[in-house]
């Protein structure tokens, strides 16, 4: 996504033509999974809030990265989305968050402030949308939950990336950018990590409640702190 959107293609487009993508790849397995009724739901309003709460976060997250460093952006990110999911699951799921899952939660969460302060640079306006992001990262996971474990995985990964794609799509005619190769193949890679990331997490908070496994989110601060290195030469604050 950073290396997209550093060169110059609009959120909307990425996210309208991994969506595609994604949507008929997963079409193309329907036969061998059962057929057209592994798509039949009996919670479309559900899906679509869940599209719509969910929205926000790729599109700020990849926004996010256009002007900043991945690890920058994901601790924000997940210093908000963590704790926020964490603590509305109790009310919402009537879900026990035990003291030492509290523990974790909010060990990482000032973590986050530490890594986020204002004095250090990071804390930009731009990080916003990083904020933006987490926070409706964390009710896409929510309305995960909500659907409940009866409507399996691949419905929720399919509609979403569905709606992505649709919602993307409207501002094609408007930002579309042509793609050479390389950019085709670096969106379809990414079009592959995202829909085994969706099954992944989909199936994670459907099967467990939020509190365990919200504190394992924090582990992505350590892949964003490599890549960024490892690909950007970035170099995150001591901080």
């Amino acid at each position: 996504a950073k290396v997209l959107v550093s060169a110059d293609f609009s959120v909307m487009q990425i996210l309208a033509i991994r969506g595609w993508i994604i949507v008929v790849a997963m079409m193309l397995i329907v036969p061998k999974l059962g057929g057209p009724q592994i798509l039949k739901t009996t919670q479309p309003f559900k899906h679509i809030i869940r599209i719509t709460v969910g929205f926000a976060a790729p599109y700020f997250f990849f926004s996010s990265l256009k002007v900043m460093g991945l690890a920058d952006a994901t601790v924000i990110f997940f210093g908000g989305a963590t704790f926020l999911m964490t603590a509305q699951s109790v009310p919402l799921f009537k879900e026990k968050v035990g003291p030492h899952r509290w523990g974790a939660v909010i060990l990482g969460f000032g973590g986050v402030i530490i890594a986020a302060q204002p004095s250090e640079g990071v804390f930009k306006i731009e990080a916003l949308y990083a904020i933006a992001s987490g926070s409706s990262y964390a009710l896409l996971v929510l309305a995960t939950r909500w659907l409940g474990p009866a409507e399996g995985t691949f419905r929720p990964v399919f509609y979403y990336n569905l709606g992505l794609a649709v919602i993307g799509s409207f501002a094609l005619p408007v930002i579309f950018k042509p793609m050479a190769g390389g950019d085709i193949i670096t969106i379809s890679t990414m079009a592959a990590l995202a829909v085994w990331g969706h099954f992944c997490i989909t199936r994670a908070f459907n099967s467990a409640p939020v509190g365990l496994l919200a504190p394992f989110e924090y582990t992505a601060l350590v892949w964003a702190t490599l890549l960024g290195y490892f690909i950007w030469s970035d170099i995150p604050a001591p901080n």
